[in-house]
């Protein structure tokens, strides 16, 4: 990705999130995932040199360091990712670590600088795919040593988290409408005037005008509780609203040019997020872009599998690739 490109996964990392779906795990990934990588890791030669390619904040380099340290592998393990990434507190002071991580912001996909055969094991984690496909191919083909294996667990279209990315694209663009929540909750806190007292809201019951604003704003609210279906859709849609219903609660008084400020702030966030999911969605491993995978000739497609949940809920495509 360009640098303009990846300004919104900037924003994202600085955030301080260690996996790419902040508030679905309390802190690294868990269950199914966790295992996988731990397993993997159990296999990978002792005092390997490992590249966590498009890395974020280095969940995948973490659960790799921490497989490394239970299972006395004394793996060399480094983290790289396009966007200018801001790894834990706890990741940084292992930095020095042999068995921890190292850290490699603004190193795309497609030209990460590393020396040629230099990695043991490549692995990925909904991050390969973002990259340009050919080029990121190219890339993983130089620099693993022939022989070695990458293992990718990338996003598939019939996944879980593409229908939930789906939905909360959907309930965003919703949301920014030109007649949805934002502008409908800007237009109540004009009629409501610029330094509102809590007898002239009350006056505001009489006003049809506003009256008719906040029944419209209401009826949004269960509109777009009835579409959120998903976990990930509650979730979000349970921030942005709580952020709305603030301006009407307890920051009812503050002044108007306050509460555009907020929901300014508020539609930007939305933005933002709304690019990331644009982004997931796009890059799924699809069988056309599986088709480059498999043909690339310096590499050989190993594996091509569905990676489920232990609910069997269908959560990636796993791949290996080895390089010839």
């Amino acid at each position: 990705m360009e640098s303009s490109e990846t300004e919104h996964w900037n924003e994202y990392w600085r955030s301080g999130s260690i996996t790419s779906f902040a508030g679905r795990f309390q802190a690294n990934y868990e269950g199914s995932i966790a295992h996988y990588w731990d397993d993997r890791a159990r296999k990978f030669p002792p005092r390997g040199k490992i590249l966590d390619m498009a890395a974020g904040n280095g969940a995948v380099a973490m659960l790799l360091a921490e497989a490394s340290r239970r299972h006395g592998l004394a793996l060399e393990i480094h983290a790289a990712d396009a966007a200018e990434i801001h790894p834990p507190r706890q990741a940084l002071n292992e930095a020095s670590d042999p068995r921890g991580v190292r850290f490699w912001p603004a190193c795309p996909n497609e030209a990460t600088g590393f020396e040629d055969a230099s990695f043991d094991v490549v692995c990925s984690q909904f991050g390969f795919e973002y990259g340009r496909s050919e080029d990121s191919l190219n890339e993983l083909a130089r620099i693993l040593r022939p022989g070695c294996e990458a293992y990718l667990l990338c996003h598939h279209p019939d996944s879980i988290i593409l229908r939930d990315a789906r939905e909360e694209a959907g309930l965003a663009d919703r949301v920014l409408s030109e007649r949805g929540l934002i502008a409908l909750a800007k237009a109540l806190s004009e009629k409501m005037g610029e330094h509102p007292s809590r007898a002239s809201l009350r006056a505001l019951a009489d006003n049809p005008g506003a009256e008719s604003l906040r029944q419209g704003l209401n009826q949004e609210v269960a509109a777009l509780q009835a579409l959120a279906r998903s976990e990930a859709g509650q979730s979000a849609l349970r921030q942005w609203l709580d952020s709305v219903a603030s301006l009407f609660g307890p920051a009812v008084e503050q002044p108007l040019t306050r509460k555009h400020q907020a929901l300014e702030t508020l539609s930007n966030s939305i933005r933002q997020n709304r690019k990331r999911l644009a982004d997931l969605i796009s890059v799924a491993v699809d069988e056309n872009r599986l088709a480059q995978y498999r043909n690339h000739p310096g590499l050989r497609l190993e594996h091509n599998g569905a990676f489920h949940e232990k609910n069997n809920r269908l959560l990636a495509r796993e791949l290996v690739l080895k390089r010839l």
